[in-house]
């Protein structure tokens, strides 16, 4: 799963600590992140490889 959010400076925009908290405290893992598109990044979610 992809998560998006606008980078720093836009409206919307989320830290980067606050998005891998709500990750991890789901059970679930940061895997990757990217810019997807001009002003969005974009952060892969993966579920561990323990839990699968």
């Amino acid at each position: 799963m992809w998560l998006l959010t606008p980078e720093t400076g836009r409206s919307g925009h989320v830290d980067p600590a606050d998005i891998k908290e709500g990750i991890v405290t789901a059970g679930l893992s940061a895997a990757e992140s990217i810019a997807a598109a001009p002003g969005w990044h974009g952060t892969r979610i993966a579920v561990p490889d323990s839990s699968r």
